[in-house]
C-alpha cells in the first residue's frame, strides 16, 4: 500500500470515528463541536489532497517530459539504423 492510500485510509477512519461521535452526541452544544471539528477535518483533508494532487501532476510532467526525450532519442537512432542498413545494402551489391 502507497503511503498516499494509507493516509487515505487513515483520514477515512477519523471521518468515520468523529461520525460515530456525532451520533453519539446528546446534547446540542456537543454535537455543534463535532460538527465544527468535522468540518475541520474535511478542509484540512481537502487541502491534503489538493498538495497531493499538485505533486503528482508535477511528477506525471515530468516524467511524461522523459519519456518524450527518450521517444525522440529512440526515433533519431531508428532513423540512423535505417540509413546505416540502406548503406550496407547498397556496398554490398556494388
Amino acid at each position: 500500500m502507497t503511503k498516499a492510500a494509507a493516509n487515505r485510509r487513515l483520514n477515512l477512519a477519523l471521518a468515520f470515528a468523529m461520525l460515530a461521535m456525532l451520533a453519539a452526541c446528546t446534547s446540542k452544544n456537543s454535537a455543534r463541536g463535532v460538527v465544527d471539528d468535522l468540518g475541520y477535518q474535511i478542509e484540512q483533508l481537502k487541502q491534503q489532497l489538493a498538495r497531493q494532487n499538485e505533486q503528482h501532476d508535477t511528477e506525471l510532467a515530468e516524467a511524461s517530459g522523459h519519456l518524450e526525450g527518450a521517444l525522440a532519442a529512440l526515433r533519431r537512432m531508428t532513423g540512423e539504423l535505417v540509413r546505416t542498413i540502406e548503406e550496407a545494402a547498397t556496398a554490398v551489391v556494388r
